[in-house]
């Protein structure tokens, strides 16, 4: 049996959905496995090593400490909270694996980085990243990026379109990059959501809802960034075309000219044939290695 431990987000339920139905797998968003005490004292005391009782609810305390040896815990995003971690090591047999994910980029410059990490290990957890540049640099494992693409393969392709180009996503130093991006693409229908706070953000499923209708998704990493973000997995599950500013993506398995246009090495006047040519359809077996039950199954 497979414990996922995850923050109860709507990217986070939305991308877990289909593990609902495998057998081997149970889905615990933390959040509600605890209490209003609990939660608080987590967010406020990261590193505070308190009793289990005082970080996780009892169901879920009872749950992980039926876990024998060839069970896992996999907790997904919750890097900072050694208090939690250590919490959740106590709750375990000594020998049951424990998995930390990250779906996020490693913050190089935190002096602190060194310590958290030993700290974790020192906790038994393994630690799992998207990111290559992560992984090589701290000897991370690495797995891909994940979608439940699977999913949505039988999805029919929308022809209705909102939008010719489509961005979501927090500014992130990234606006200066749009707003270039969308005085080159003057007169194309763009549909550009910059959340500055928590009060402009959509709903996970309302964004897929503009991704389907939509003829080009946007894709603009971080600096720190080197390895995809879910956009170009969003653009394969729907079939849609991939405007991305990440040349790492050239090196990628599922890398297709006609459908991933790379600023800075395809030529900006293409961008109308680009646009108008059709999709060209991915291996299947490319498609599932990036599916969620590749990602899970990938835990031992």
């Amino acid at each position: 049996m497979k414990i996922v431990i995850y923050p109860e987000y709507d990217l986070w339920n939305f991308a877990l959905r289909s593990l609902k139905e495998d057998p081997n797998v149970e889905l615990y968003p933390l959040n509600s496995y605890c209490s209003t005490p609990q939660i608080a004292i987590r967010r406020f005391l990261p590193n505070y090593k308190a009793p289990a009782s005082f970080l996780i609810g009892r169901r879920l305390r009872r749950r992980l400490s039926m876990l024998q040896d060839s069970d896992s815990v996999i907790l997904c995003d919750y890097v900072t909270y050694v208090g939690l971690m250590a919490a959740i090591a106590r709750c375990v047999k000594a020998k049951t694996p424990l998995h930390l994910w990250l779906w996020n980029p490693i913050n190089h410059k935190d002096p602190n980085i060194s310590k958290l990490i030993n700290n974790i290990e020192i906790l038994r957890f393994t630690i799992h990243t998207f990111d290559k540049k992560d992984a090589e640099l701290l000897k991370f494992h690495y797995h891909k990026q994940f979608f439940p693409i699977r999913v949505y393969q039988e999805v029919p392709v929308s022809n209705i379109y909102w939008s010719d180009f489509y961005f979501l996503g927090a500014e992130k130093g990234r606006a200066h990059i749009l707003h270039e991006i969308s005085n080159m693409l003057s007169g194309y229908n763009l549909d550009f959501k910059i959340a500055k706070n928590l009060s402009e953000y959509i709903t996970y499923d309302e964004n897929i809802n503009n991704v389907m209708h939509t003829r080009c998704i946007v894709d603009i990493v971080q600096s720190n960034q080197s390895d995809l973000t879910l956009r170009p997995l969003e653009a394969m599950a729907f079939r849609k075309k991939l405007l991305t500013n990440n040349h790492n993506i050239l090196n990628a398995d599922f890398y297709n000219r006609n459908n991933i246009f790379v600023i800075g090495h395809d030529d900006w006047e293409g961008i109308g044939d680009f646009l108008n040519s059709p999709y060209v359809a991915i291996d299947e077996q490319i498609l599932r290695s990036y599916d969620v039950l590749t990602w899970i199954n990938d835990f031992k």
